[in-house]
């Protein structure tokens, strides 16, 4: 058994929680850019004003609504390993790694919600038109402009997070 603090048992933890913490994490990513990419489609419809367009991706953003909750269920995943890196002692590269992460989480957690809030807006629209109610789908997109601004600040706070954590780790050697 060490004596040296952050030696041994705790790094080795630390190490251990925050790598499964990242496992987490990337997995809330890949599925985070097939969002991305669902959303990007979506808007184009909507920004084309084709109503018949949307209410055939009506599938998609269902599946969309799903993939946000299991996104939602990969982040918490990860935040309980980071929070399990909190609770070691004589580790703090490690814990600090962790709050890094921590905050990316969030962010992406407050990302999803509101992409969730978007989604289920949208699915209005669909279900307005599928019953014949006339939707203006340019007026839907200006007036949640500044939602979607929301969001890409989300994503702009999420990479500069995931670039400090990435940086720190390298600075400190922890992987």
């Amino acid at each position: 058994m060490s004596l040296l603090p952050g030696c041994g048992g705790n790094t080795r933890l630390a190490r251990q929680y925050c790598e499964t913490g990242d496992t987490w994490y990337q997995k809330a990513v890949v599925l985070g850019r097939k969002l991305t990419d669902d959303e990007q489609q979506i808007l184009k419809v909507m920004l084309a004003n084709d109503v018949a367009g949307l209410v055939a991706l009506k599938g998609q953003l269902t599946d969309m609504i799903g993939d946000v909750d299991e996104s939602l269920g990969y982040l918490e995943k990860a935040d309980d390993y980071y929070n399990k890196v909190l609770r070691l002692k004589d580790v703090p590269e490690y814990k600090q790694y962790a709050e890094i992460m921590r905050e990316a989480v969030q962010k992406n957690k407050d990302s999803l919600t509101v992409g969730r809030q978007l989604a289920n807006s949208v699915m209005g629209i669909i279900q307005s038109a599928e019953s014949g109610v006339p939707v203006d789908l340019q007026a839907y997109v200006k007036s949640g402009s500044h939602t979607v601004n929301l969001l890409d600040q989300y994503v702009r706070t999420v990479i500069e997070l995931e670039t400090e954590a990435r940086t720190y780790a390298t600075q400190h050697d922890l992987f």
